[in-house]
C-alpha cells in the first residue's frame, strides 16, 4: 500500500488508462522485490527504497521483468530468464513455490494449439505471472517510460538521503516525502508520533546499519526509535548516486 500510494499520489505514475503503470503490473514489480530481496527487507520503508533503487537502475531498453528474474528482449518471443544474483538460500524454494502457484491458478487459453499467443514487446515489458503471453507493461507509452524512470530515480535519491539524515530531521522529511498522501482527508494521521510509528521499520539484529547512525539499545523518544530503525536499511551508493544529490525534480 505504501508503494501504491507513492506511485499514485506522490509521483503520479499509476494508471493504465493514462499510458502509465497498471495496478497489476505494480503488484508484480513489488512481488519480485520481495522474492529476490526477502532477507534484507525489514519494513515498509525498506521495501519502498529497494523498489525505487532497483527499478531506477533497471535496463528497461534491453530487458523485461518476470517473477523469476529479468528476461532478455533479444530472445523474444521466447522468454529467456536471467536468474537474479542473490545469496538468499531460500530463493530456489520460493521460486519453486511461485511456479506451483502459477501452474495452479493459470487458466490455459482457448484453442491454444491452433492460435498460440506470444509475448508482445512494448516499451516496458513485464511478464504476467499467470499468463506469460500477457505483457503487463503494454499500457506504458515511450514518453511516460522516461517520466517513470525519472520518478524512480529521484524518489530513490530523496528517500536515500532521508534515511541517512538524523532521525528528527528524517521524521519531518518523511512527512514531506508523502505530503500529498498525508494531505488527503481519508489518511488518518493524528499526531507526530503516529507518523513516526507508521514510517518506521522493524530492526533486525543481524543486519548492518548505515554508517554514522546511532544504535542505542534503549531509545528514549520517538526520534531515537526512528533513528535506530532507519539504521538497518542498507543504502545503495553505486555510481555515487547519493554523494551529490539534486533533490528537486527538473522543470
Amino acid at each position: 500500500m505504501l508503494i501504491k500510494h507513492w506511485c499514485y499520489y506522490e509521483s503520479c505514475i499509476l494508471g493504465a488508462q493514462r499510458g502509465l503503470v497498471s495496478t497489476y503490473a505494480l503488484e508484480t514489480l513489488v512481488l519480485y522485490i520481495f522474492h529476490v530481496f526477502h532477507k534484507s527487507l525489514d519494513g515498509p520503508l525498506a521495501v519502498l527504497y529497494r523498489f525505487l533503487d532497483y527499478y531506477s537502475k533497471f535496463d528497461w531498453d534491453n530487458k523485461g521483468i518476470s517473477l523469476f528474474g529479468p528476461i532478455s528482449l533479444s530472445s523474444l518471443p521466447e522468454l529467456v530468464t536471467e536468474p537474479p544474483y542473490t545469496r538468499d538460500d531460500g530463493f530456489l524454494s520460493r521460486e519453486a513455490f511461485l511456479k506451483d502457484c502459477a501452474k495452479a491458478f493459470s487458466v490455459p487459453p482457448i484453442n491454444s494449439e491452433e492460435n498460440p499467443q506470444v509475448f508482445s514487446k512494448k516499451f516496458v515489458n513485464i511478464v504476467d505471472p499467470l499468463k506469460q503471453s500477457n505483457n503487463l507493461g503494454r499500457s506504458i507509452s515511450k514518453g511516460n517510460l522516461g517520466r517513470i524512470r525519472k520518478e524512480f530515480y529521484f524518489g530513490a535519491c530523496k528517500l536515500g538521503k532521508i534515511l541517512q539524515a538524523p532521525a528528527c530531521f528524517s521524521a519531518n522529511e518523511i512527512n514531506r516525502f508523502f505530503r500529498n498522501t498525508l494531505s488527503r482527508a481519508d489518511v488518518p494521521v493524528s499526531s507526530p508520533d503516529d507518523v513516526l510509528q507508521a514510517a518506521s521499520v522493524s530492526a533486525s539484529p543481524g543486519n548492518k546499519g548505515v554508517e554514522g547512525v546511532s544504535k542505542g539499545s534503549s531509545p528514549n523518544n520517538s526520534c531515537d526509535v526512528l533513528c535506530n530503525q532507519f539504521g538497518y536499511i542498507k543504502i545503495s551508493d553505486s555510481n555515487n548516486a547519493l554523494q551529490n544529490l539534486v533533490v528537486d525534480r527538473p522543470a
